[in-house]
């Protein structure tokens, strides 16, 4: 059976990967300076984050419209003759890339098979290499959708970040006070994806850098089932050191099977800032405790 994986750019994988792996990553829009641009397309993440340090105003994201899936279903499945392609989503709870693959798919009938992460980041990123890895041992599309759903309920996304500052100004954060206290107490937030949705931030107590490894170590390592094998993602925005230093510090606490360290999908990244880290954790799901 010839299956296709399609995710968005709100995954987070090494390129290298994504490309071995011949997974077709749609690009999120995003917008500043009375300009729109395809992620990963018109502006690598690279280019991106330089732009971001000078910008005054928060870009806007967007979703890619449903022709853009449209053409790459069509491609796919009517000139390429894949049996199924398989179209993995950013959570719908926190965009409207979902919608817009559930518009185009529905155009192309029973072939395209929708899945919604629950999730973004590494976590998206890893589940959509476990469809990969479960289409290529032969699993039919309701044994990898089963798997995947068991997979999905044992997975974390904690994202640590040195300041409110972006999300103040995207209107996530409403609260000016909490804002100007962080700041001024060099206070580094910890946020979590739990049920679908971003975790609003709480006030956290005082936090290095150093401090905020371990503070993304303990809510994480509560959070997940330690009896299980994971693979993980740690992504980052300019911190490179500092997602070196997770990975080791999270492969002596756990039973890792494959890991990567990327850059953040600046549909994270642009909201969280410099350096922000990303962990994102996914079991594997042949455990036999899963």
């Amino acid at each position: 059976m010839k299956i296709k994986i399609i995710t968005d750019t709100a995954a987070d994988l090494p390129l290298d990967v994504i490309k071995e792996n011949n997974i077709e990553v749609i690009p999120h829009i995003i917008s500043f300076e009375d300009k729109a641009y395809r992620l990963g397309k018109d502006i690598s993440f690279d280019e991106y984050y330089e732009i971001l340090e000078s910008l005054e105003e928060i870009p806007t994201t967007a979703a890619p419209d449903p022709a853009t899936f449209y053409e790459a279903f069509e491609k796919y499945v009517k000139e390429q003759k894949y049996d199924y392609v398989i179209c993995l989503t950013v959570s719908k709870e926190i965009s409207a890339t979902y919608s817009s693959v559930a518009i185009a798919a529905k155009k192309i009938g029973d072939r395209v098979i929708l899945v919604d992460s629950d999730s973004a980041s590494g976590v998206q990123g890893l589940i959509a290499m476990q469809i990969k890895e479960l289409a290529n041992k032969g699993n039919t599309i309701g044994e990898i959708k089963n798997k995947i759903e068991r997979t999905k309920k044992e997975s974390l996304l904690c994202a640590g970040f040195h300041t409110f500052e972006n999300i103040y100004k995207s209107g996530r954060l409403k609260s000016k006070f909490i804002l100007n206290a962080t700041k001024f107490m060099g206070i580094k937030p910890i946020l979590t994806l739990e049920d679908k949705k971003v975790l609003e931030p709480k006030f956290p107590g005082f936090f290095s850098e150093k401090q905020m490894l371990k503070r993304i170590m303990k809510v994480s390592l509560k959070r997940v089932n330690r009896d299980l094998i994971f693979d993980m993602v740690i992504s980052h925005v300019d911190n490179s050191a500092g997602a070196d230093k997770l990975k080791t510090k999270i492969r002596d606490k756990l039973n890792i099977r494959n890991e990567y360290v990327t850059i953040a999908t600046p549909i994270v990244g642009t909201h969280t800032g410099k350096k922000t880290i990303i962990l994102s954790l996914v079991p594997v799901f042949d455990n036999k405790n899963l």
